[in-house]
């Protein structure tokens, strides 16, 4: 609940996020398929940081 709560917070502010919310525990299994997210859409999104 706090993440989803944190998550609406930065939306109000109007800072983009993106969220996969589970259930369960952290499992490998869990870990493995955001990690291969992350890593795909990190040289996309570098750049953004920047251009404010």
């Amino acid at each position: 609940m706090e993440n989803r709560a944190t998550a609406a917070r930065l939306r109000a502010h109007g800072v983009p996020v993106t969220t996969h919310f589970y259930r369960g525990t952290h499992s490998p299994p869990q870990w493995e398929r955001e990690l291969r997210s992350a890593l795909s859409a990190l040289p996309r999104n570098l750049g953004r940081w920047g251009r404010r």
